[in-house]
């Protein structure tokens, strides 16, 4: 029985079709399975995120520091500040009218600068002080002036009058001041400016000698007060069997002035001020 040419060709139309459907489905389905690819590795890609910290202030605090700190926003004038200590609140506002009577205000807030706010206990919308943190940070130096080591257990008086009379091109020759100072940084470190070594003998010490420099090693706040930590030194505890401890020693000053160009410090009985180099 002969096949006719149009059975034949319907049937050849027939296996093209079904050719062309079996393309389009492998087609789609490779598709399919690289869209499923490309949504697991986005997912995964999204799983393996670090979360973002909504900490904006990376200050690590002293135990019973109770200060709010955070970052200048705008909004900020003579009478309150604003204040954001983190993304996931709102900023903070506080009245700083009475702070700034005490002249407690140290330094002008400017946008994006880094405060450090002492509320009032009874009242946590307003500030008892207000620290520019930004201010506070950099280098701070002071002229220090030498004293003559020969008369230096003497009277004052005796000192005085020994002084008058010498004659002024002595003066300069021997009292020449000195310029000390600290480095005040971000990672909460400081750097001495101007460290004199102190002399060990008689005469390597010569006839003047300059006040004692602490060298300070680290500073933080703690409710408003800058702690001094110096440099940890080796003391003698038993003298039979020569053992020696590290002793830390501290510091605390009170801010009594900060602008761009002054530090002026009170600690315990004696006031420093120090200029911006």
């Amino acid at each position: 029985m002969k096949t006719s040419k149009k059975t034949l060709t319907l049937q050849a139309e027939r296996n093209i079709y079904i050719k062309m459907r079996k393309t389009i489905l492998t087609f789609a389905a490779a598709v399919a399975a690289m869209c499923m690819v490309v949504g697991c590795g986005n997912s995964a890609k999204k799983a393996a995120a670090p979360a973002v910290s909504v900490a904006l202030v990376n200050d690590s605090t002293l135990p019973g520091d109770t200060a709010y700190y955070g970052l200048a926003c705008d909004g900020c004038t003579d009478s309150v500040i604003v204040v954001l200590g983190n993304l996931e609140s709102d900023p903070d506002t506080f009245e700083i009218v009475q702070a700034a009577i005490d002249r407690k205000v140290m330094g002008s807030p400017k946008v994006g600068d880094l405060l450090a706010v002492i509320p009032h206990p009874s009242n946590r919308k307003k500030a008892l002080q207000v620290i520019n943190i930004d201010y506070l940070r950099g280098t701070w130096c002071m002229q220090v002036m030498p004293r003559l080591r020969d008369i230096s257990q003497m009277p004052k008086r005796l000192q005085k009058r020994i002084m008058e009379e010498m004659t002024d091109s002595e003066k300069r020759a021997l009292l020449v001041s000195k310029e000390m100072g600290m480095v005040i940084k971000k990672d909460h470190t400081i750097r001495p400016v101007g460290f004199i070594v102190k002399a060990a003998t008689t005469d390597e010490q010569g006839m003047v000698e300059y006040p004692e420099q602490k060298k300070y090693e680290e500073w933080r706040l703690l409710n408003g007060r800058l702690i001094l930590k110096q440099a940890r030194r080796l003391m003698l505890t038993d003298s039979t069997q020569m053992q020696r401890q590290a002793v830390e020693q501290r510091d605390t000053a009170d801010i009594l002035l900060l602008t761009r160009d002054t530090l002026l410090l009170q600690i315990g009985g004696e006031l420093r001020g120090y200029y911006r180099k």
